[in-house]
């Protein structure tokens, strides 16, 4: 599987679970991808599933745009990431994808694939921080970086309930 075709399918999934600015930035993506790029040559060392079964390439991308976003490293991605319906022009796509690169430069083999959207290991989070603040009366700083899309840093806007304990709202 080419990258492009990798772009189109996690692109197809994202349709399907309704999420539609994903889907419109994969599809960007498969369509402006060039692998003669440092990023794209970085990617290119992937072998085997380089799709959303395997290492997740289409996800690692993504994802770090959305940390270039959160980073507040680029305004114009900023700005495109506001607007209801997402516009990147080629030439600032190719900007991102060299800040993209740059900020993974370390790559230099193959590492295991992201594990993206996985909101279930906030259960796991908020109980250990309970526990950490049951002995230690200190603030908790907990930083993700793309996973989740953020998820689990949002812990005061639900609850969880073990065992008819509830923690949270």
């Amino acid at each position: 599987m080419t990258l492009r075709a990798a772009f189109e399918d996690q692109a197809v999934s994202c349709e399907r679970l309704d999420s539609p600015f994903m889907d419109h930035l994969l599809r960007i993506l498969s369509k402006n991808w060039r692998s003669n790029t440092k990023l794209g040559k970085a990617m290119a060392i992937y072998t085997g599933d380089i799709g959303p079964t395997g290492h997740s390439l289409p996800l690692r991308i993504t994802g770090g745009l959305h940390a270039l976003v959160l980073s507040g490293q680029s305004d114009a991605l900023i700005a495109s990431y506001h607007q209801t319906r997402l516009t990147i022009a080629p030439s600032k796509l190719r900007f991102h994808m060299h800040l993209l690169h740059m900020m993974i430069s370390y790559l230099n083999g193959p590492k295991p694939p992201p594990q993206n959207n996985e909101v279930r290991r906030s259960a796991a989070l908020i109980a250990g921080a309970q526990v950490a603040l049951e002995h230690f009366q200190r603030p908790i700083v907990l930083s993700e970086l793309v996973a989740s899309a953020g998820l689990n840093l949002m812990w005061k806007h639900y609850a969880l309930d073990i065992a008819c304990q509830v923690t949270g709202p």
